[in-house]
């Protein structure tokens, strides 16, 4: 299974959402309509900025 596949099977599991940064290689933007269908995931495209990283973990746990 991709990560995807396994991050909503967990969601389904424990029956809440999970906040998630999604990580990805893909530039193609393939990944990104199915990530905004998923609540509190964001995505980031390596390489990135660690500072992004940083943001991205305090915006999912204010619950922004």
């Amino acid at each position: 299974p991709d990560g995807l596949e396994v991050l909503r099977t967990l969601r389904a599991r424990l029956e809440r959402t999970v906040p998630a940064i999604v990580t990805t290689g893909d530039v193609s933007g393939t990944l990104e309509p199915l990530i905004a269908g998923l609540p509190a995931c964001t995505l980031l495209v390596k390489p990135f900025d660690p500072q992004a990283f940083v943001d991205r973990v305090e915006a999912l746990l204010a619950g922004t």
